[in-house]
């Protein structure tokens, strides 16, 4: 189960029992005005003699170190002496210490306890924090809609967390996949208000969502209202669509302002489409040198695209000094990551000896896994490896299905050498390996798991909840 992260300021309660009116308002007047000593000791007074709200006070100084030395501990029983007496702030406060084990040890089983005992009260905000540990599981039986249902209750009475994070609950934590009005809805009133991350996500439900729903235009305005307050993911999908023209004109000069605005902040897939834009003068003057200085960022990263070319041009000198070992040491990650180029590469690599001592076993089996994937050129390697018998057993039959499979995908040294293996072989085997070859399909699913590893970081949002003000 996922850690499950509550963001809230302690709330600070403004009125006092009646016994003590006189004497709590003056103590709140002293904190409001930063007379924190006078606050302190007439709180503390207030506090032993029973009063509730002055023991949920202290709590919050001794939580945030205010006029006394910080002491979360101390503040959790300040809470819980006020919460035991029935004060819902005070619950609600105890259950959050609870839930992010602030001054206490972690136990998402009691915060929902004194969480309800706030809800139950109709405490502004325990519904929805007991929601979202209904909603994750956490200290609960998961229930996602009885949690969104409290959410929601908070939300339609004004609470300004949950109608600001209730967008985003639905589409991250409830996985509305079939992105509905009322997440839209929720999202703009989030969208609305400034929140971000909610921006983000409803620039990009508006792009790639619900076809009936979508608004190119819409979306590219919420992600530009996003990236000119620093959002680096919303940076990075402004430049996308600037790129591509996608819900805008076409605009390879501020995609890649928006590019560099995102890859400066470290996001990984910024930094690796702002290489590629310097290395190919695409919005920017051609600066290698430049290039090879993003891909590296992007690369120690584990972004694996950008992995493969600093690779490249380590190995080809481009922009930086020719260094073929370190050259390959990026294609073997990214080759483990299942890149069929950087398979390909590291094939080569191994067997010319180049960066590496020279192994043709190795080599072979990185052509063929690039092979499987589809990569003509691993294709028709693998198949010169099959003929010569360097490796295992010469087989002309897996020599022929390997240069028919890369010849059959364009590539045309394979298309050269294909009737001289054909010569060997009988009129049986040829049909049988001819009709293999027709049948063929590349094993996807390397390139499927990049593409997602890619669309996680390049279109990935800020999930995590909005913050309370203090």
């Amino acid at each position: 189960m996922r850690p499950l992260i509550l963001f809230a300021a302690f709330c600070v309660l403004l009125n006092g029992n009646a016994t003590y009116a006189q004497t709590y308002e003056e103590s709140v007047s002293a904190l409001q005005n930063h007379d924190l000593p006078t606050a302190v000791t007439g709180l503390t007074k207030l506090a032993e003699g029973g009063n509730t709200e002055a023991q949920n006070q202290l709590g919050i100084l001794y939580m945030e170190g205010e006029g006394v030395v910080k002491n979360p501990e101390k503040a959790v029983e300040f809470f819980r002496n006020a919460g035991i007496k029935g004060l819902d702030v005070a619950q609600l406060n105890l259950g959050l210490a609870l839930a992010n084990g602030t001054g206490i040890k972690q136990d998402f089983k009691e915060a929902a306890t004194w969480l309800r005992k706030a809800s139950e009260q109709n405490l502004p905000g325990a519904k929805y924090y007991l929601g979202l540990l209904m909603v994750d599981g956490a200290g609960v039986l998961q229930d996602t809609n009885e949690g969104l249902k409290l959410i929601r209750q908070d939300a339609d009475q004004g609470f300004e967390l949950a109608r600001n994070n209730l967008g985003l609950i639905l589409l991250y934590r409830a996985g509305d996949l079939s992105n509905s009005q009322d997440t839209i809805t929720w999202l703009r009133i989030a969208a609305d208000n400034g929140v971000s991350d909610a921006q983000v996500a409803l620039g990009n439900l508006l792009i790639n969502g619900n076809a009936n729903l979508r608004n190119e235009r819409e979306g590219v305005a919420w992600f530009r209202k996003s990236a000119e307050t620093g959002n680096a993911i919303s940076q990075y999908n402004l430049a996308v669509c600037l790129f591509n023209g996608i819900g805008t004109s076409k605009d390879e000069v501020e995609a890649a302002h928006w590019y560099r605005s995102a890859a400066v902040q470290g996001l990984a897939a910024a930094q690796y489409n702002l290489g590629v834009m310097l290395a190919n003068a695409q919005g920017t003057e051609k600066n290698e040198a430049e290039a090879v200085s993003w891909y590296r960022k992007a690369a120690v990263q584990n972004f694996v695209f950008a992995q493969f070319n600093l690779g490249t041009m380590l190995f080809d000198g481009t922009g930086t000094k020719k260094n073929e070992m370190e050259a390959v040491t990026w294609y073997k990650k990214a080759a483990e990551s299942g890149h069929a180029k950087a398979q390909n590469n590291l094939g080569h690599a191994l067997l010319e000896g180049r960066g590496v001592p020279k192994n043709a076993k190795v080599a072979m089996d990185w052509f063929r896994q690039a092979a499987v994937q589809g990569l003509p050129e691993a294709q028709f390697q693998l198949g010169r490896m099959y003929l010569r018998g360097s490796v295992e057993p010469r087989n002309e039959k897996m020599a022929y299905f390997w240069i028919a499979v890369s010849n059959s995908l364009g590539y045309p040294p394979a298309k050269e050498m294909l009737a001289t293996v054909a010569g060997n072989l009988n009129s049986q085997d040829l049909s049988k390996i001819q009709a293999d070859v027709k049948a063929w399909k590349p094993d996807l699913r390397n390139q499927q798991a990049l593409a997602a590893s890619f669309q996680q970081q390049v279109v990935k949002f800020h999930t995590g909840l909005v913050s309370a003000e203090k």
